[in-house]
């Protein structure tokens, strides 16, 4: 299971599986890209929501932090995250990293990319060990008069990657609950 626990024990970060968690994950978002950056509703939450692994962070069952992971052929994009601003510090961010790391890893990714604006740049590269990548132009946006930075991390091979030789009721298992039989798998 994909869960990590920190922060005087009540940080926990989920996969999401459930309209309810989804739900979380997106009030979340909302918050936190709303507050202060007078963000368009079109650009927090969008059709790539569709297509994309979500991670909510909760602190005794309320909602704090959320991340969202796409993938493409050979890395995954981590995107999307945030905290609330009680729960705004590097440990904090740092379990959310860590764990949406091990999620990627065990789905036998090496790399994940991310896009960030200068004064995240420094806390992902500081904190996280991404590198900007070079030679790239930076992302520019009409929303933003920032730049975005895209940013790189090699990761390590998870011990249990899933991949072809992986036993076949894996691939039906939940996401994030590759351990946990489902209720319809036989013995």
């Amino acid at each position: 299971m994909t869960s990590a626990l920190l922060i005087d024990n009540r940080l926990e970060v989920k996969v999401v599986t459930c309209a309810a968690q989804q739900s979380d994950a997106m009030l979340v978002r909302a918050i936190c890209f709303a507050d202060g950056e007078t963000l368009p509703l079109k650009s927090i939450v969008d059709g790539n929501d569709y297509q994309a692994t979500h991670f909510v962070a909760y602190i005794d069952d309320e909602p704090v932090g959320s991340a969202r992971v796409r993938w493409f052929r050979d890395f995954a994009k981590f995107e999307r995250s945030c905290l609330t601003q009680p729960y705004r510090n590097a440990r904090s961010i740092y379990t959310i990293a860590r764990t949406v790391f091990a999620h990627i890893e065990q789905k036998g990714f090496d790399k994940v990319v991310t896009y960030a604006n200068p004064k995240f740049a420094k806390i992902w590269c500081r904190l996280l060990g991404f590198e900007v990548v070079g030679g790239k132009k930076p992302f520019l946006s009409t929303i933003s008069n920032e730049p975005y930075f895209e940013l790189v991390k090699e990761l390590s091979a998870h011990p249990s990657t899933i991949n072809l030789a992986s036993p076949a009721a894996i691939m039906e298992r939940v996401e994030g609950f590759w351990q946990t039989p489902v209720s319809y798998e036989k013995e």
